[in-house]
């Protein structure tokens, strides 16, 4: 994708963030600043200010990608925040006020807002594959992560994890294996996705244990 203007870094780090929170082009669209936690590495779903599907708030840990997705997004969030966008502005600001702001170069109490239409994002997704013979849209990135984790070597927890982090509640083997997975397990247990090649028998909690021993009594039942 080009990047010889702020336009054009604007539409690969729409493009790259799509992909790294596996979002709707309307949720892109209405994050602020604020959502993009960097030091956590979560995009942060508010429903109350974030237009998300069924208004459902969700912490999103960055999807395990090549890291060129996040260093590109991270790379745009730097630029904005020199040029003095705040976390009350727009994450993605429409080009009107990305001039504006650049070109005066000054604190202003007014917030930048976000974006009324989803127009920036398939212009973004059209630069994207511009050259590649094919033809991607924006709703094709929720399928792209799912193939994406299906063709991973990864555990029936895992692969709990990567579901919940895209906002799908019905897993249902996982679901009877693992029953309901807090915030801070999911996104340890993404965060550690090809780290361990074998299971520390001797460093398992009880919990997952018990886990464990009910899955292997299933499994022989089965």
């Amino acid at each position: 994708m080009p990047s010889k203007s702020l336009v054009d870094e604007r539409a690969r780090a729409l493009f790259a963030l799509g992909f790294l929170g596996a979002l709707r082009a309307d949720t892109l669209i209405s994050l602020r600043l604020e959502h993009f936690d960097i030091e956590r590495r979560l995009i942060l779903q508010h429903s109350k200010i974030v237009r998300a599907k069924a208004g459902k708030s969700l912490d999103i840990f960055w999807f395990p990608i090549p890291k060129v997705f996040e260093e590109t997004v991270i790379g745009w969030v730097n630029k904005l925040k020199s040029f003095g966008f705040t976390d009350q502005d727009a994450l993605f600001p429409a080009t009107k006020h990305l001039k504006h702001r650049v070109s005066t170069s000054a604190y202003t109490s007014a917030h930048v807002p976000v974006m009324s239409t989803i127009h920036a994002v398939t212009k973004a997704f059209a630069s994207a594959c511009s050259q590649t013979g094919a033809k991607y849209t924006p709703h094709c990135v929720k399928h792209s992560i799912g193939a994406y984790r299906d063709s991973l070597p990864l555990t029936q927890e895992e692969r709990k994890a990567w579901s919940l982090n895209m906002g799908h509640d019905d897993e249902r083997t996982t679901e009877r294996h693992y029953g309901t997975m807090q915030d801070d397990w999911r996104f340890e247990v993404l965060e550690n996705i090809g780290t361990k090649k074998t299971i520390d028998t001797l460093n398992l909690t009880t919990d997952q244990k018990a886990r464990t021993f009910d899955a292997m009594i299933k499994a022989i039942g089965e």
